[in-house]
Formats: structure tokens, C-alpha cells, sequence
């Protein structure tokens, strides 16, 4: 069985060069970027999918860049980033403020 669109390699990007997001292209005329904003368990995560299964946009979140950044090798990460993913291996949320 194959994944949802939504559940592939959203933070490409963070690889560099030619990388990107793994949803197919769409034909659009224009290009729009969204930001969903809310506390946590209000539906953003829920919404987004929804958005990327009916307009094959690419949909990443903070989760996915702070964790795609814990797993690259090399090169150092900015104070913010490295206290994200401290939270994030304690099991704790990000706070607003390291966001």
C-alpha cells in the first residue's frame, strides 16, 4: 500500500542543492504560501493534510524541519535550533519563544 502524498519527504529543502519537496507539481497559475497558526491539538496538523490532498501542495511544520535538523550530520546548528530539539528529545512541546 502506498503512503499519502502528505506522509512524504516534507523537508527536502533542508537538504540543499536541487532537493525538493517530494509532492508532485500542480499546475497553478499562482503560487501561494500558508501558515496555519494555533495552540497545540486544534487542528492545524488535521487541516493541513487535508489542504496538501486537495491542491498537492507540499506541507511541512516546524516538527518536521526541527527534526529533519536533529538528524543532519555535519555543520553546526544555530542555538535556537539545537535548544528545539532539546525540548524535542525530552519529549517536551518547543516553546513559542525558541520557534
Amino acid at each position: 500500500m502506498t503512503k499519502p502524498r502528505h506522509d512524504r519527504d516534507h523537508a527536502a529543502w533542508l537538504k540543499g542543492g536541487e532537493a525538493r519537496c517530494a509532492m508532485p507539481p500542480k499546475e497553478t497559475r499562482r503560487t501561494f504560501r500558508l501558515v496555519l497558526l494555533g495552540a497545540p491539538g486544534v487542528g492545524k496538523g488535521t487541516q493541513a493534510k487535508m489542504l496538501c490532498e486537495k491542491t498537492s501542495a507540499c506541507h511541512l511544520s516546524t516538527g518536521d524541519v526541527f527534526r529533519a535538523a536533529g538528524c543532519l550530520s555535519g555543520g553546526e546548528l544555530s542555538p535556537a535550533l539545537e535548544q528545539a530539539i532539546g525540548f524535542m528529545k525530552r519529549g517536551e512541546l518547543v516553546p513559542d519563544e525558541t520557534v
